[in-house]
């Protein structure tokens, strides 16, 4: 008998931990996902106010940046 308690003691633990990791797991892919959204929306606003510019005028302002 009390092996059996044993044994499901240790099973309900092992299935906590996997509950709990995979819980974790999926908390960092949602921040990673978040993340990656935010940098595509800065993308598109770059991209939004370059695409106004004519191409002497965006040359021009490459070549400022790189100075």
């Amino acid at each position: 008998m009390l092996y059996a308690t044993i044994l499901v003691c240790v099973a309900a633990l092992t299935g906590l931990g996997a509950v709990l990791y995979r819980s974790g797991h999926r908390v960092a892919e949602n921040e990673a996902l978040k993340a990656k959204e935010r940098e595509n929306a800065k993308v598109d606003k770059i991209l939004r106010r370059v695409s106004d510019l004519n191409r002497v005028d965006l040359l021009a302002r490459l070549r400022e940046h790189k100075k």
